[in-house]
């Protein structure tokens, strides 16, 4: 799907290369490249045609917001970054004098040191040196690390009544304060569009939150920045934002998108599948998008929906391998073995030396109670990735299906011997030596099994079993107590879920 912006665009950089296995994350947002039109803020009423008549104007001000609308309108985003600066710097050595006149001498250091950065500006340090011989006089606290203050905050009560303004004083400075912040917040959102536009994302994304502290209002800013936030991989932010930008137009169905592109990002899959949802099939215009869909679903428990998502977007016949595999790997998750195969299958057939896909078909295979054709396929996997300790697994899981218990044994304990904390390959290994009588080795392993993993029934079972043939039965009347207990406790999440999932399917109907 071509997600379209305020001015904006997103276009994809290029296909998925990375898998989600477990509990793995993708980095999705890695894959998106967001390249940021110019934003003609100005143009579009952000600021006023004229100040209002009691507000006293700057006229060096208006010459340099009349500089910038011709940047704007001339696409350079050199020429727009140039003049927003210049709008900036100028705005902010503005608020210090009325942060001055209003006795926040403090402010106005850290207003004029702003404006310096940007800017040499003899009046400015005029400005400054105001500032600091009031803090002098008045013998002021000023802190060690001057950017504990914030610029953008307004003065305390306390600060303005010590500054005795007149009413007619505070009216004019509070309507001369709007309007620089106003300014203010166009030009830093302009200029960070402008550095969006030179892939200076990082840099955006400043200019955006800075516009943001003086006016969070500005059109498109929220939805600038999210988008900034999501392509320097700052998903908190992204979704910070992007909530604001999909609140404020609900109808704004490509922000509503990559919110939920970000809360996948963050591992939020439930609240990522709420906001897919809202967008609804546009979303299958993008396979990737589909799969970030659909995978988010099976982690909410909606298998359901996911495996529909799964159906749409894996009916394309133009798919690429690496799409297949992930695919294929979300239909195992929810159950669908079968069509998890196909897509393995289908990832085979156009590159057999595809990592995971043999490895892939193989699970599916072994789900699917045909272990004897799982295991060529994972001896095929393990002929690509000698060291993958999954398909070691998978391959010696195989075996045992078939009571091949002496090609197996050798497969897991070399696994368990690379990786010690395989708490899987550590229970097989030890359920199939306490069948053969090896009661000792047996015990070590199905103890580390229920170190490693001790939600599992089924492991806590085996254990008490062995604890009973060495006599050690206190220690397995406790192990068949934890095993009840999980027993119980799983059969009531089952019924939780199960009541869940038919509540979701109602309200979806």
């Amino acid at each position: 799907m071509q997600i379209t912006f305020h001015r904006m665009r997103l276009r994809k950089a290029g296909l998925l290369r990375k898998s989600l296995s477990g509990i793995t994350l993708l980095s999705f947002l890695s894959s998106f490249l967001i390249v940021f039109g110019v934003a003609t803020f100005y143009g579009a009423g952000t600021l006023p045609a004229k100040v209002p008549a009691k507000v006293p104007a700057s006229q060096a001000l208006q010459r340099r917001i009349a500089l910038q609308r011709s940047a704007l309108a001339s696409g350079n985003a050199e020429a727009i970054v140039k003049a927003s600066r210049g709008v900036v710097a100028l705005a902010l050595e503005q608020m210090a004098q009325w942060r001055l006149k209003q006795g926040a001498y403090l402010q106005a250091i850290v207003l004029c040191h702003r404006s310096l950065l940007i800017e040499d500006s003899a009046e400015t340090k005029a400005v400054l040196a105001k500032a600091e011989s009031e803090v002098a006089k008045r013998n002021l606290d000023v802190p060690k690390d001057l950017s504990a203050i914030d610029p953008a905050a307004s003065p305390s009560d306390a600060v303005l009544r010590q500054a005795k303004l007149t009413v007619a004083e505070m009216e004019r400075g509070r309507l001369e304060e709007k309007r620089l912040r106003r300014i203010l917040s166009a030009a830093y959102n302009d200029w960070g569009a402008a550095d969006a536009g030179r892939q200076e994302f990082l840099a955006a994304m400043g200019n955006f939150q800075a516009a943001e502290k003086w006016d969070a209002s500005t059109p498109g800013l929220m939805r600038n920045l999210g988008l900034a936030a999501a392509k320097v991989g700052d998903n908190g932010e992204a979704v910070r934002a992007l909530k604001v930008a999909v609140k404020t137009d609900p109808k704004d169905k490509q922000s509503r998108l990559m919110l939920a592109v970000s809360l996948f990002g963050l591992g939020e899959f439930s609240d990522a599948a709420k906001y897919f949802d809202e967008v609804g099939d546009a979303v299958l215009a993008d396979p990737e998008m589909g799969y970030a869909w659909a995978f988010s679903l099976s982690r909410a428990n909606q298998v359901k929906q996911a495996k529909a998502v799964l159906d749409k977007v894996s009916a394309s016949a133009s798919l690429p391998a690496e799409m297949l595999i992930l695919i294929g790997k979300v239909y195992n998750d929810v159950g669908d073995h079968a069509n998890a195969l196909r897509c393995f299958q289908g990832a085979i057939r156009q590159d057999p030396t595809m990592k995971q896909a043999h490895g892939g078909a193989g699970v599916s295979l072994i789900r699917l109670n045909r272990p004897a054709e799982a295991v060529p396929e994972l001896e095929a996997e393990l002929k690509l990735s000698p060291a993958d300790p999954d398909a070691q697994y998978q391959l010696g899981y195989a075996l045992l299906q078939l009571s091949k218990e002496d090609q197996a044994i050798p497969i897991l304990r070399t696994l368990i011997a690379a990786h010690p904390d395989h708490a899987r390959a550590r229970y097989q290994l030890g359920k199939t030596l306490l069948d053969m009588g090896q009661v000792d080795e047996a015990i070590q392993n199905l103890q580390a099994a229920a170190n490693m993993d001790s939600d599992r029934a089924y492991i806590h079972y085996q254990l008490q079993k062995a604890y009973r043939k060495t006599g050690k039965i206190e220690a397995a009347d406790r192990e068949l107590k934890l095993y009840q207990d999980l027993k119980t406790r799983d059969r009531e999440r089952i019924q939780i879920d199960g009541e869940n999932n038919m509540q979701s399917e109602s309200t979806s109907d």
